[in-house]
């Protein structure tokens, strides 16, 4: 398991790169719903981790 400072990081990038992706092709692109999903997922378990 990564620890929060790691995971906090990797959140950060693929929220950004997940900008640049919606920006890029806009939000209908599979490509940057499937990046929102990876944001989604790395959020929660960023949350998840804080709150425990």
């Amino acid at each position: 398991m990564p620890n929060i400072f790691k995971l906090n990081l990797r959140f950060k990038l693929a929220q950004a790169r997940l900008i640049d992706m919606a920006m890029k092709y806009g939000l209908a692109d599979p490509r940057a719903i499937a990046q929102s999903h990876k944001v989604d997922k790395l959020h929660t378990e960023l949350q998840r981790r804080m709150a425990g």
